[in-house]
């Protein structure tokens, strides 16, 4: 499922279920992707993990090449501050524990692909799976990504390079 990921969307997803696990829940939820695309998209995924640890090692990822941030320093604060600290479902889970995606979850990441397939790209970016999550007109954390001027079609430019 995952073989066609980049480092970066990896990290994502790693933290992502870091996230979902800290706060007990039973699946990765679209709100626990967007937040960890917010804190990649800013260059903080080291730091979120920090002290992160699997099987008794400490979850050390290779350095990734900065990158100039997508979104905004400004309202990646302000969309970071909106979410907050998401209230506890359960039980706190460790890392190693398997965690399944929510249905809306697994449907941005077909999305996510079906758009890497249709750019040509060889791999799925953190961009990919934000561009797939906002196509949901339904969903209520995405529309706050729209309400903050970041839509579908401001990323598909970047994706093709023509910023």
């Amino acid at each position: 499922m995952f073989e066609k990921f980049s480092q970066r969307a990896g990290h994502v997803f790693f933290l992502a279920r870091f996230k979902a696990g800290q706060r007990g829940a039973k699946a990765i939820e679209l709100e626990d992707l967007l937040v960890s695309l917010v804190i990649e998209d800013q260059g903080k995924f080291q730091e979120a993990v920090s002290g992160v640890w699997t099987n008794g090692t400490p979850v050390i990822q290779p350095e990734t090449p900065p990158q100039n941030p997508f979104i905004a320093p400004e309202i990646a604060g302000e969309l970071l501050a909106r979410f907050g600290a998401p209230s506890p479902q359960g039980e706190p889970l460790p890392t190693s524990a398997e965690m399944p995606l929510s249905q809306a979850s697994k449907n941005a990441l077909s999305r996510a692909n079906s758009l890497c397939d249709e750019l040509q790209h060889s791999s799925i970016e953190p961009l990919h799976l934000l561009a797939a999550i906002l196509e949901n007109q339904k969903n209520k954390a995405a529309q706050v990504f729209r309400d903050a001027g970041i839509t579908r079609e401001k990323i598909i430019p970047f994706l093709k390079g023509e910023q």
